[in-house]
């Protein structure tokens, strides 16, 4: 261009009046209508402030992201132990304050602690599983079936057998106190069968209380209460006594003799045999073995007199 030349005059804005730009450029004010016209106003023109364009701002062009590096490819997995409670306390305590902000799906039969059921409701789904017998349960089972055996054993050897502690003291009592009356009967007495039957009778029951006197004590008895017991009541035969004294006041008294002891007789055999069926004792068997026979040959020799015509005198 020519320095000399003179420049069309421009519009406001920058721009020569004869090439009005079609649109405007963006970032810049559009011109108004009458500058491309040249128009002026009449009223007095005051300074132009054009509003701010309404425009979308450009877009950036494309800038391909760069490459992940490798330490983004892998992210650790959590530490399990991070979220777990240090006792039972504290768990008990975070699952309290979970249970009112965890929403439950319906039909949930668990709740959800930092994002995962709580044991109680694992527990809940897994199969369950057979609970071991306790230990106290076992050996008290062993012990049931130990006293079993013991039982049956004790049972089948010594049969029926057992130690009645009743029977050997009326036994015994019983020795005592009819020897106390064969004594008194001794001066009383007129038939002289009757008289002898009635000194073996008196011999064999101090024997038989002496041989017994061993048994008792092996069974924790002693032998010198008893003795001392059979003189009172409920050892002591009142009746015997009564009914011997009757048959001296009315001259019967051999004939009542002989009737009381018969059946005193008959209830030591009677005792013994009982003793002998329940009582194991070595010692105690050894004597009924002893003293049985002796009672019994006196209990014939009493029936025999009873049967006799002496019987009739006295």
């Amino acid at each position: 261009m020519d320095p000399q030349q003179t420049p069309p005059p421009a519009a406001p804005g920058g721009y020569p009046l004869e090439t009005p730009p079609t649109q405007p450029q963006f970032g810049a004010p559009s011109p108004a209508p009458d500058q491309f016209l040249g128009a002026q106003s009449a009223q007095p023109q005051t300074q132009y402030t054009p509003s701010a364009p309404q425009y979308n701002a450009p877009q950036q062009p494309y800038q391909p992201q760069a490459a992940p590096s490798p330490a983004q490819w892998y992210t650790p997995a959590p530490d399990p132990a991070a979220d777990r409670p240090a006792d039972a306390s504290s768990y008990v305590q975070a699952a309290t304050a979970a249970q009112g902000q965890t929403q439950q799906a319906p039909g949930a039969q668990g709740q959800i602690i930092n994002g995962q059921y709580s044991v109680d409701y694992l527990n809940q789904m897994a199969t369950p599983s057979k609970q071991p017998l306790d230990k106290k349960f076992i050996i008290a089972g062993i012990g049931i079936v130990i006293a079993l055996l013991l039982a049956a054993v004790l049972f089948l050897a010594g049969g029926k057998k057992t130690t009645s502690v009743a029977s050997e003291v009326k036994l015994y009592t019983t020795l005592v106190d009819t020897e106390a009356s064969t004594l008194r009967s001794g001066k009383l007495i007129k038939n002289s069968k009757l008289v002898a039957i009635n000194s073996n009778l008196r011999t064999s029951l101090v024997n038989a209380a002496r041989d017994m006197e061993t048994p008792l004590t092996n069974m924790g008895q002693n032998a010198s209460n008893l003795k001392s017991a059979a003189k009172k009541a409920p050892y002591h035969d009142d009746k015997l006594v009564t009914n011997l004294e009757d048959a001296r006041l009315n001259s019967t008294y051999d004939r009542v003799y002989a009737n009381e002891m018969d059946t005193k007789t008959k209830y030591i055999i009677t005792y013994m045999e009982s003793i002998k069926k329940r009582n194991s004792r070595k010692s105690m068997q050894e004597f009924i073995a002893k003293n049985e026979p002796n009672f019994q040959t006196i209990q014939k020799s009493i029936e025999e007199y009873q049967n006799s015509d002496e019987a009739n005198l006295y």
